[in-house]
């Protein structure tokens, strides 16, 4: 089992062999980490205005609050060869759609 600093299970389980996208199995989580191979556990820091700039043909915003945009992820990803799992993917994706739905109905 690995945990974030804050002490909150992280979304990657069992051995991994390739840098590892992580979130926190909570409710309301706000950072990104890599889990390594050999379980250090590193906090990303998502997007930084070099990324933003290659992202241009991605629709929407990179990210509501602190929630990233999951092409934005998606791509970070591929670009840096990290692997995302489906757990992940989901968490991600759920929170996204969530925030903007949230937005949303705050600005009617």
């Amino acid at each position: 089992m690995r945990h974030s600093p804050r002490g909150e299970l992280l979304s990657v389980f069992g051995e991994i062999s390739t840098p590892t996208l992580a979130v926190e199995l909570y409710l309301k989580w706000y950072n990104l980490y890599l889990v390594h191979p050999d379980n250090t556990i590193e906090k990303i820091t998502f997007p930084d205005e070099g990324d933003l700039e290659k992202h241009d043909d991605l629709d929407g915003a990179s990210a509501i609050d602190h929630v990233p945009n999951p092409a934005f992820v998606e791509r970070f990803c591929k670009e840096k060869n990290y692997y995302i799992n489906d757990i992940t993917r989901e968490i991600i994706v759920g929170r996204w759609e969530i925030d903007k739905k949230e937005n949303y109905f705050n600005e009617i």
